[in-house]
C-alpha cells in the first residue's frame, strides 16, 4: 500500500490516473446523452458526435477537479484568505490548460473515430461514442505524459544550474547557500564556548 501511495504522490502519475478516471467517470453520463439523442430524433452522425463530445467535456472537467482535489488536498496546505486553496486551483487549472492545448489531438481522434463508427454502422451511437472517447483518452495520455516528463527534466536541469551558479560559501566555519536557489542551508554545528568563559 505504501508503494502505491508513493507512486501516486508523483505528479505525473496522479495527473494521469485522475484524468483517466475522470474520463471513465464521464463515459457513463456521456453515453446516456448519446442514447437520449435517439429519443429527440437526432440521426446525423456529426450531430450526435458534436453533442456527445460537448457533454463529455463538461462531465470530464467536473470529475477531474473533484478527483484532483481529493488527491492533493492536505491539512498542511494553508487556504487563501477566502478559504480557497489557491495552490490547488493554480495546479488543477494548469493541468486543464495543458489539456486544452491537446484538444485538437483529443477531438481529432475522438470525433473522427466516433463519426466513422456511427456513420458506417460498425457500432451504435452509444458504443461508438464510448470506443472513440477511450481511443482519444489513450492517445492524449501518451502525448501529455511525454510532455510532462520533458517538463520535469527541464525543471531539474534548471534547478541543477541554479545550484551550480550558487556554490557553498564559508561563513563562520559553516557552509551555507542562498535560499533563493531553493537549496536549504547546511545545518550549523553547535558553537562551543572557550573553557575560560564556562
Amino acid at each position: 500500500m505504501g508503494l502505491i501511495a508513493r507512486w501516486y504522490s508523483r505528479r505525473i502519475v496522479n495527473i494521469n490516473v485522475n484524468i483517466v478516471l475522470a474520463g471513465l467517470i464521464a463515459l457513463g453520463p456521456t453515453a446516456g446523452v448519446a442514447h437520449l439523442t435517439h429519443y429527440v430524433g437526432i440521426q446525423d452522425a456529426w450531430a450526435i458526435t458534436t453533442i456527445t463530445l460537448l457533454a463529455d467535456g463538461i462531465f470530464d472537467v467536473m470529475a477531474y477537479y473533484v478527483l484532483h482535489w481529493l488527491a492533493n488536498r492536505s491539512p498542511s496546505k494553508k487556504p487563501g484568505r477566502a478559504g480557497i486553496d489557491l495552490e490547488f486551483i493554480r495546479d488543477a487549472s494548469l493541468v486543464q490548460f495543458e489539456r486544452a492545448l491537446l484538444i485538437p489531438v483529443f477531438y481529432g481522434v475522438t470525433a473522427g473515430l466516433s463519426w466513422y463508427l456511427i456513420s458506417s454502422k460498425i457500432a451504435g451511437r452509444e458504443l461508438g461514442t464510448v470506443l472513440a472517447l477511450l481511443a482519444g483518452i489513450a492517445v492524449t495520455r501518451v502525448v501529455h505524459t511525454i510532455w510532462m516528463i520533458h517538463q520535469e527534466r527541464s525543471n531539474a536541469k534548471k534547478a541543477m544550474a541554479a545550484g551550480a551558479s550558487n556554490p557553498p560559501v564559508a561563513v563562520s566555519g559553516t557552509l551555507e547557500r542562498d535560499d533563493a536557489a531553493g537549496i536549504p542551508a547546511s545545518p550549523k554545528p553547535p558553537v562551543r564556548e572557550p573553557a575560560e568563559f564556562r
